[in-house]
């Protein structure tokens, strides 16, 4: 599916969380009246937990968009006690 990056600035990571929950939200409710259902899966990312600079976010919303999408149908934020090792610890059929 299509893949889409929104940057709230002054925004913590709990209200990256509600900012997706609303989008994901509002997209299941329009879309499923016209197009039938599907799914919208969301990792929100925050950038300062990230000492590596943007590519770190990248790869922070990354990690946690994998998550959400074995989850389906879900937000997963990234924490800093995940890692990459914790997306590839994910059920087989998701990888």
């Amino acid at each position: 599916g299509d893949e889409y990056a929104v940057i709230a600035e002054r925004t913590s990571l709990e209200g990256g969380i509600i900012i997706a929950e609303r989008i994901r939200g509002m997209a299941e409710t329009s879309y499923r009246i016209y197009y039938g259902g599907f799914t919208v899966s969301i990792g929100v990312a925050n950038y300062n937990g990230c000492n590596g600079g943007k590519q770190e976010l990248l790869t922070h919303a990354d990690v946690a968009l994998g998550l959400a999408k074995v989850r389906r149908n879900s937000v997963v934020a990234y924490k800093e006690q995940q890692s990459l090792g914790a997306y590839a610890g994910a059920p087989a059929a998701a990888k």
